[in-house]
């Protein structure tokens, strides 16, 4: 078989391969990779968005695909133990779901697990990685005894937008439930003792479709809940709640001092606070006034340089 039938097959398999591992937190694992139903033509059909923003992959791209296939390490340089304990080899340096496990899936082989879309991150260094899921819940992944644990399953719903760790408690944890483009929350909740017990906070109205839950990095007794109902602020610890902002936000940042924040408002703009996230304007300058849409925001570090002696 020539090279010039090789390299699409092998541009095919690499573009499937990522795309059924795309939903989750992943790691290594072996080969098997199931197949999209029906022939050829179908693949076609199902791949046809992949190659976005180009119409097809020209013959350059073919090759550079190529080349980096012959770079990879052969089966004999990776043997790996999946999840179950199976012992593995790959060609390539392939990923699987690492977790959370959740909903499993046994119509493909090797079978899959799913807890719907990672909607926020958070990480504390004596526990590990915190995981909120569009529909599976909350996760803590425990890197020292490398597992995955649901926290927030005694909460009313599974649905969760963010989320945010105590700097110094990693049982100390805001989850502000409904996620945000599907909704199904019931407000935000907190858990002092890892998820054992969780208490409804004060926010009203209450959020049903969060985007972020921020513990302020230059005091941990603000905290700040964005969503589709506005920016909701707490400088007590979460004991009273004022929202701030009466917009659908769907993304917020902060400096590290807090004097300055920016929210992302969907099909609006976007909107700054230079103090402390109390007050909020709008930007307008040099910045598009219409065809606006979904808007993620983030903002810089200020850099220090040494003065020259």
């Amino acid at each position: 078989m020539t090279n010039r039938y090789i390299i699409p097959l092998l541009s095919a398999s690499i573009v499937f391969t990522l795309a059924y591992y795309s939903a989750g937190i992943f790691g290594e694992v072996g080969t098997t990779t199931p197949s999209p139903p029906g022939g050829w033509r179908v693949q076609q059909e199902y791949f046809k968005d992949w190659y976005t923003p180009y119409e097809e992959w020209p013959v350059e791209m073919h090759r550079d695909a190529y080349e980096e296939i012959l770079t990879m390490p052969d089966d004999n340089d990776i043997r790996i133990i999946d999840k179950h304990g199976r012992i593995t080899t790959a060609s390539t340096d392939p990923w699987v779901q690492k977790g959370p496990f959740g909903m499993e899936d046994s119509r493909p082989s090797p079978h899959a697990f799913w807890s719907g879309r990672i909607t926020a991150l958070d990480f504390h260094g004596s526990i590990g990685l915190y995981i909120a899921t569009a529909n599976g819940g909350v996760w803590r992944y425990e890197q020292a005894i490398y597992a995955m644990i649901p926290i927030s399953d005694n909460l009313p719903t599974l649905s969760t937008g963010g989320l945010a760790v105590h700097r110094s408690d990693p049982f100390d944890i805001f989850v502000g439930t409904g996620d945000y483009e599907k909704g199904g929350g019931v407000g935000v909740y907190r858990t002092k003792n890892g998820g054992a017990n969780w208490e409804l906070l004060p926010l009203s109205p209450t959020p049903t479709q969060v985007s972020k839950v921020i513990i302020a990095r230059w005091d941990s007794t603000i905290v700040f809940v964005s969503s589709r109902q506005g920016i909701f602020r707490t400088s007590d610890d979460g004991a009273t709640w004022t929202r701030v902002l009466n917009k659908n936000v769907c993304d917020l940042a902060t400096s590290p001092s807090g004097t300055f924040m920016l929210a992302g408002v969907k099909e609006d703009g976007v909107y700054r606070s230079t103090d402390y996230g109390v007050t909020w304007s709008k930007l307008t300058t040099n910045l598009p006034s219409s065809d606006i849409g979904r808007i993620a925001v983030r903002t810089g570090r200020t850099l220090h340089r040494p003065r020259r002696s």
